[in-house]
């Protein structure tokens, strides 16, 4: 496990480049057709020289070629009810340069997650890579991130640009988020763990 809070991993996870094609578990931009090759080809993480590649690069690429990731938020604000002070779920997000390409998620305000974040605005993105059906996940070594972030709400003039940076990663979400009430939260990291499969 490999843990860092230093200032120019964050940096670059808000304003780094990407790589896209230095491994199997980078599926953006590869259809089904594509994927399959690879993987047939076994072309997996641990066979691939990573020598030239940061830990920032390779944090930065695999936040950047996913589209969601489990979020998990905590509250301590009811001490006398224990059946939700921890929770966890898969949760879309968008990255966008006007936030500095930190992660941006959106929330309904009677969802147990921004409740929580109301109370405790420290939480927890977990990003991996997907595995094809036919391949088992033990069988392929699995790089995953876990960000810590202050969940910065997001107000004004800057919501109109956070819908569009998740409408553009998400277009399939159009219609839900321009009828209902949604709040985005920027994430902006505090602390990142890192295991590299």
């Amino acid at each position: 496990l490999q843990q860092s809070n230093n200032m120019s991993v964050i940096s670059f996870i808000q304003r780094g480049r990407t790589f896209t094609s230095f491994n199997a578990w980078n599926r953006r931009n590869l259809n089904g057709n594509q994927w399959n090759n690879l993987t047939k080809n076994r072309k997996f993480s641990s066979e691939i020289d990573h020598s030239n590649l940061s830990l920032a690069e390779r944090v930065r690429t695999l936040v950047d070629c996913r589209k969601s990731g489990v979020l998990t938020t905590v509250t301590k604000k009811d001490k006398e009810d224990e059946s939700t002070p921890l929770f966890g779920s898969v949760m879309p997000y968008a990255m966008d340069q006007k936030f500095d390409g930190n992660p941006l998620i959106a929330l309904r305000s009677l969802e147990v997650h921004f409740k929580h974040i109301q109370d405790t605005p420290k939480v927890s993105l977990v990003v991996y890579p997907l595995t094809p059906l036919h391949v088992a996940p033990a069988h392929v070594p699995l790089p995953r991130v876990n960000i810590k972030c202050f969940a910065q709400e997001i107000e004004g003039d800057r919501v109109s640009d956070a819908r569009d940076a998740f409408i553009r990663r998400h277009p399939t979400a159009r219609e839900i988020l321009e009828k209902e009430n949604f709040q985005y939260f920027e994430l902006q990291p505090l602390e990142i763990f890192f295991l590299g499969g």
